[in-house]
C-alpha cells in the first residue's frame, strides 16, 4: 500500500512539473504574441505613414453642398493657392497633384479663426507628385490663417 501511495505521489508530481513547464511555454508564447503585435501595428502606422507622405490636408475651404467631382476640388485648392501666394507675393508655379479629394464631413481638427465654433467643413486631401511642391505649400501654413484656413500634413489616426 505505501508503494502505492508513492507510486501515485511520484505521479502527481510528475504531472505537477509537466502543468508548470506548460504554463511557462504559454506564458512565453503570449509574450510572442504580444510582440508580433506590437510590430504589425507599428509596420501599419509606418505604411499608412508612407502612403500619406505626399499628402496635405487644406482645412476650411468652402464647397457646396453638391457631390463634388475631382475637377471642381482641385479647382478649388488651386484658386485657394492662387489667392494665398498672389495675397504674399509670391510666384505660384504650376504643380500637379497626383490626387484630389474631399474627406466625409466632420467637425475640423483645426481650430480656425474667427469661429466660436468649428463648421462642419470637411477637409481636402491633396497628394502631390513631389516632395518639394508639397514642402513649398506647407511653408504657406501659416499665411493660411489669415484666410480662415488651414494646411497641415496627413497623419494616420494612431497619431
Amino acid at each position: 500500500m505505501k508503494l502505492r501511495v508513492s507510486e501515485i505521489e511520484n505521479s502527481l508530481d510528475e504531472a505537477y512539473k509537466t502543468i508548470a513547464d506548460q504554463e511557462n511555454s504559454i506564458k512565453i508564447l503570449q509574450g510572442h504574441i504580444q510582440d508580433l503585435e506590437k510590430s504589425q501595428e507599428k509596420n501599419k502606422i509606418e505604411q499608412e505613414l508612407r502612403l500619406k507622405e505626399y499628402n496635405l490636408l487644406f482645412h476650411g475651404i468652402p464647397q457646396t453642398e453638391t457631390k463634388e467631382v475631382q475637377e471642381y476640388t482641385e479647382h478649388l485648392v488651386c484658386s485657394f493657392l492662387e489667392i494665398l501666394c498672389s495675397f504674399h507675393q509670391l510666384k505660384r508655379r504650376k504643380m500637379p497633384f497626383s490626387n484630389v479629394y474631399g474627406l466625409p464631413k466632420r467637425v475640423s481638427a483645426v481650430k480656425l479663426q474667427n469661429n466660436d465654433h468649428a463648421k462642419l467643413v470637411p477637409p481636402i486631401v491633396v497628394k502631390f507628385l513631389q516632395m518639394k511642391d508639397k514642402n513649398s505649400i506647407l511653408r504657406l501654413a501659416p499665411y493660411a490663417r489669415k484666410f480662415n484656413a488651414a494646411i497641415t500634413r496627413h497623419l494616420p489616426l494612431a497619431f
